[in-house]
């Protein structure tokens, strides 16, 4: 049996074969007799299946990478069919209408042909009278795509036909779009699919203005419904680390992978040295080194019995102030990238990334992630100063990943199309300053250009924001100066949700209208934004639709889209939540200033709050001030609430009820972490004011907000893992309730219990200690939850843990006890922890105060194995008559909130000497 390319399966399933042609012969013979009543028939190729909702499902049976793209086709186009039935049935309300049929039929009645001539047998019969050829929908690319009602055969026939399968669906779902279909969000209960009926009359031409539309990610954290949103929206760009990719190559969704990490992964320098290196005893049985030894080799240097990468060639790595750094990750400031002009480094690096590219962790993604360190130094040897600017060496880089994918798939290692991504940000955004290679492929390697730093209290290309007009500047560079050394395409990356704004329900709809636009005039082609979330989305469903709309039609009038948008998804609320989102915007407009400098001085405590014109607390005469000040801010919030409350109360169709309720919960978020700012900086300015009184009750209500910000689990936790445990660390000003306490004492001055020395021994758990991790983590690791590591062996659920003296209020715990006497005996502090240095050896200096005496200073006494005591025979003098107080100190000079060294304290214990442990 000759076999069809678009029949990829006849040769080796005669049998569904068969069936498919007896199922299709049967469907249109129950149609022809009026069994079932089918006005309008949907025709599509059901390829080797019985049936188009069959071949629809089959994509985990589809070899999505191979070069036969037959079954490719028939897959997403018969799912394109099946979405058509679902939907039209559902506008129309005729639930036997709209049957699909195979195409190599010819049903009675109205046609809607799926799939063009290549692919649909009918169509390509039918193609000359409808208008549309072949050479017309490859024109358009692989995601244009045609719309065409004509009359041929005597009836009305609509095509919708794309330059490739997924051209197609988006085909379809547009024809949906214009009969009123919405889909404002991922989920059944954020579609909205009007009462009407089928018209057919149609002459659309479809290709998007951007290439790569859709969210920057990493993580496996999109379900179906997120997936199908974002296919119905014709968005077309997420990560590889989702799972379930035949869903989405079925959908038309391209994955990306790669980030900052990639150093650590495949150039590590703390990793074991892979080869047989000729001067070191012991790895004899690994594969033959390629590489010269070089003139810094260490040998093993920590003693651990094994080489790393860095101990075997130090020369590999970046040369800083005169030493090599073996970091090329983290968060450390001497993170630096590896000695580029190496060209043994380089191969490793290079061998590495393609063999993850051919069978590892990026095995099927599209695009590849080529980025340097975040934030990173770069080498200071004079090999590597001599290849020029950092942008210069990073796009040298770019060149060579792009040459060894190209070698790999020349050798049949690589059997499909990948891209390489690479950063136009931070320490290499600035165009390059010289010519690229002439064999530069760009159209495989596109920059990334990510505006990290931008304000959003201005449009992108407003001359009043400075930061703003630099950007525009380095834009320039990349894009439309003529004697630029870059001729390629430009990402947009924007930061609709960066990582500080943790899901805060920030409103970007005017921003939007204006930049989209603006940037595609520049020149860039493709858009994403970090880090989107994956449902409850409340109001950030508008930004999503939004961008989804205005990336496909740059020329989008948005003041259409909006007034569509809040009929549609609010009925008779619309008005009300218009004014809703229009506050919104105006309340989290200087959202980057409030995550990024309030709350990070709220945090450490510092003096001055509102230091500079980019955030005011109240407007004065003569003092210069950008944008809404924090009172404007908290009046925008007062409004939003007023308003969300009043359609929350208005009578409504069920679905919008359950929508308002999506939004005001993610305002409620929102509106909880400004105003737990405003409680901190009222009692701040209470304390240092002298008002003391005044300033617990600040302090009161801040310990409130941060209670209930803390019981908020889900509101931040969809961006990416990882991100915020809860609302009260999403507000990043963890450590204000601490240097509130050290200010004003206790929060709650009635709940400080009593130490009776007839009750011994008297118990603080560590849970009751204010700052450490507790402050910020609660109750999980980091926080009160304590492990032994190795092993994450729990041992507590009430402890604190104490991290390095540069975490600041972090790096202390303070408990307290009232006295109502001084005591006649002396007493002893025994503190139950747990120690965790950098290395098992290493001691964390120590220091422990009652009230302001010192009463220890010196190494940590903690077991790393499990719980501890540390005994301290207190000063008679050191305590009195009322409140007293437990400070504890990590006095290490090095280390990262969450990071070692830091201990944890279970509890403490107070006893007179004369008591016996246990007591």
């Amino acid at each position: 049996m000759q076999t069809s390319p678009w029949h990829p399966f006849e040769a080796i399933a005669p049998m569904r074969y068969f069936l498919k042609h007896l199922f299709a012969a049967v469907a249109v013979a129950l149609c022809a007799s009026g069994l079932v009543r089918a006005d309008t028939v949907i025709v599509v190729n059901f390829g080797p299946h019985p049936s188009a909702a069959v071949a629809s499902r089959a994509e985990a049976k589809v070899n999505w990478l191979d070069a036969e793209r037959g079954d490719d086709t028939v897959c997403t186009e018969c799912f394109a069919a099946v979405e058509l039935q679902r939907y039209l049935r559902k506008m129309t309300g005729r639930k036997d209408d709209f049957a699909i049929v195979d195409d190599e039929g010819a049903p009675e009645g109205e046609l809607i042909l799926v799939g063009g001539p290549a692919s649909n047998a009918l169509t390509r019969r039918l193609a000359s009278a409808i208008g549309v050829d072949a050479k017309q929908l490859v024109k358009l690319g692989r995601e244009g795509y045609r719309i065409k009602t004509a009359t041929a055969d005597g009836r009305r026939v609509t095509l919708i036909a794309g330059g490739s399968r997924v051209g197609t669906l988006y085909g379809s779902y547009d024809l949906l779009y214009r009969h009123g279909c919405r889909w404002f969000g991922p989920g059944e209960i954020n579609e909205e699919v009007p009462r009407t009926e089928w018209k057919a009359d149609f002459d659309v031409t479809g290709r998007p203005a951007f290439g790569n539309r859709g969210f920057f990610a990493w993580q496996d954290r999109g379900d179906a419904d997120f997936l199908l949103w974002m296919a119905r929206n014709r968005m077309n760009y997420w990560c590889a680390e989702q799972s379930n990719h035949p869903l989405m190559r079925k959908l038309g969704i391209q994955t990306a992978w790669g980030e900052h990490q990639l150093y650590k992964m495949f150039l590590d320098s703390a990793a074991e040295y892979p080869y047989n290196h000729p001067t070191f005893q012991g790895n004899e049985k690994k594969p033959r080194d390629p590489y010269a030894p070089g003139d810094q080799y260490q040998g093993d240097a920590d003693g651990d019995g094994k080489l790393s990468y860095f101990e075997a060639h130090p020369e590999w790595y970046g040369l800083l102030k005169g030493r090599r750094i073996p970091i090329v990750s983290g968060a450390s400031k001497d993170r630096t990238n590896y000695c580029t002009s190496n060209p043994d480094a380089t191969a490793e690096l290079m061998k590495n990334f393609v063999q993850a590219i051919v069978d590892g962790p990026c095995k099927d993604a599209d695009i590849v992630r080529m980025w340097t360190i975040d934030h990173g130094n770069w080498c200071q040897c004079p090999k590597c100063k001599a290849l020029g600017t950092p942008t210069d060496r990073n796009l040298l880089l770019v060149h060579r990943l792009d040459r060894e994918i190209k070698k790999a798939q020349a050798e049949g290692r690589i059997n499909r199309p990948v891209k390489v991504a690479f950063l136009a940000y931070a320490d290499v955004v600035e165009p390059p300053s010289r010519p690229l290679p002439d064999d530069f492929d760009y159209r495989s390697c596109v920059a990334t250009f990510f505006p990290v730093y931008r304000s959003y209290v201005h449009n992108i290309d407003d001359p009043g924001s400075p930061e703003n007009a630099k950007y525009i500047e380095q834009l320039r560079g990349w894009l439309v100066e003529p004697k630029r050394h870059y001729r390629g395409q430009i990402c947009i990356g924007e930061y609709y949700n960066i990582s500080g704004f943790t899901s805060l329900p920030i409103c970007f709809m005017h921003t939007m209208a204006n930049d989209i636009p603006r940037y595609y005039k520049l020149g860039a082609r493709d858009f994403h934004y970090m880090h989107c979330t994956t449902r409850d989305w409340g109001n950030k469903a508008l930004t999503n639709y939004q961008m989804a709309r205005q990336l496909w039609d740059v020329t989008t009038d948005c003041g259409t889209l909006w007034r569509d948008y809040f009929a549609k998804r609010y009925g008779p609320a619309a008005e009300v939540m218009r004014g809703f989102y229009e506050s919104l915007e105006q309340m989290f407009s200087k959202a980057r200033q409030l995550k990024y400098g309030l709350a990070r001085r709220l945090d450490r405590g510092t003096k001055e709050l509102f230091p500079d014109a980019r955030l005011r607390y109240r407007r004065k005469e003569g003092l210069e001030c950008t944008g809404p000040t924090f009172t404007e801010i908290l009046a925008s919030g007062k409004k939003c609430r007023e308003l969300i409350d009043r359609a929350m109360a208005a009578d409504l169709p069920e679905r919008v009820k359950k929508r308002i309720a999506e939004d005001e919960r993610l305002f409620t978020y929102g509106q909880r972490t400004v105003l737990y700012y405003d409680a901190c900086v009222s009692a701040f300015d209470a304390a240092r004011s002298g008002r003391v009184e005044e300033g617990r009750r600040y302090q009161q209500e801040a310990n409130r907000l941060a209670e209930l910000l803390r019981r908020d689990t889900t509101s931040a936790a969809y961006s990416y893992v990882g991100n915020a445990a809860n609302a009260f660390v999403a507000s990043r000003a963890t450590g204000a309730l601490g240097h509130l306490e050290e200010l004003l004492g206790p929060a709650l001055p009635a709940e400080v219990k009593c130490f009776d020395p007839a009750k011994q021994p008297f118990v603080l758990s560590g849970r009751e200690f204010s700052g450490g991790g507790g402050q910020k983590y609660g109750q999980r690791q980091g926080g009160w939850e304590l492990y032994v590591v190795p092993g994450k062996k729990k041992v507590s659920e009430q402890g604190n843990h104490v991290y390095a003296k540069p975490t600041g209020v972090y790096s202390r715990m303070t408990g307290w006890f009232r006295l109502q006497e001084p005591p006649k005996a002396p007493l002893r502090l025994t503190l139950i922890g747990l120690s965790c240095p950098v290395k098992d050896k290493d001691e964390i200096p120590t220091e422990i105060f009652v009230n302001d005496t010192s009463v220890y200073q010196g190494p940590c006494r903690f077991s790393i194995d499990g719980l501890g005591p540390h005994e301290i025979d207190l000063p008679a003098n050191a305590l009195k008559k009322g409140d007293n107080k437990i400070v504890i100190h990590n006095l290490a000079p090095e280390g990262q909130i969450g990071g070692r060294p830091w201990f944890g304290v279970d509890r403490a214990e107070l006893r007179t000497t004369s008591a016996k442990p246990g007591r």
